[in-house]
């Protein structure tokens, strides 16, 4: 069976049907790979290198930028940067406003 969830960072080896950590359950190989650290990178920044990496990367707005801190700065991401997560999945990066 796949997991439809297979590309999303909620997915886990028990709710996927994963018969190990290498091999979905249709006995399909996929890879996990380190997520790195974006966050002080503009969004664009930010974004490339995930894409380097092999993610997806989504860009929000999240809290106002207040003084010592640069709107359009990366600030937090969805999934923890030095993580392993499978290829292709979205990341989402949250910018100052």
């Amino acid at each position: 069976r796949t997991c439809s969830a297979l590309r999303s960072a909620s997915c886990t080896p028990r709710a996927c049907g994963v018969l190990n950590e290498n091999f979905n359950g249709n006995g399909e190989r996929f890879n996990s790979v380190e997520v790195p650290n974006v966050t002080g990178m503009t969004a664009e920044e930010a974004v490339a290198a995930l894409e380097a990496a092999g993610f997806a990367g989504s860009v929000v707005t999240g809290d106002p930028a207040v003084e010592g801190q640069v709107p359009g700065t990366v600030y937090a991401q969805s999934a923890a940067a030095g993580s392993k997560a499978l290829v292709g999945i979205t990341v989402t990066v949250t910018v100052f406003d």
